[in-house]
């Protein structure tokens, strides 16, 4: 979900992201509670200096809409490192460390919440 902001002045705006119904991630004015590290927000309400998010300001030109879907996923040599540490630590978990793949499946675009996709068995 992508909620832009309701005028340039204001940061109002709004995003939220779902995994098979279940609500992963919530970015609104006033929710969550963390801390800006450089250029993320980390979801932390018991760091010290925790604040409420502020809400983003996606736009300053209200003709400005929205147009487009763009799926991006980055993966680093950090992230191989992540990985072969978890593999160590947990030999019994068959882990790829050659090799990153990355799916994206039945992803929706639309303009109100439809629900997880289920097929029953």
């Amino acid at each position: 979900m992508l909620k832009l902001n309701s005028s340039p002045e204001t940061q109002d705006g709004e995003m939220a992201l779902w995994i098979d119904g279940e609500q992963i991630v919530h970015f609104a004015p006033e929710t969550p509670e963390g801390v800006w590290v450089a250029d993320r927000f980390l979801n932390d309400p018991d760091h010290p200096d925790s604040k409420p998010f502020e809400g983003f300001r996606w736009r300053y030109d209200m003709d400005v809409m929205i147009n487009v879907l763009r799926l991006q996923h980055y993966i680093s040599d950090s992230s191989f490192n992540q990985s072969e540490a978890y593999a160590n630590e947990h030999p019994d978990y068959l882990i790829n460390l050659e090799q990153a793949t990355v799916w994206f499946d039945d992803i929706v675009m639309a303009t109100e919440y439809i629900g997880p996709i289920y097929t029953e068995n």
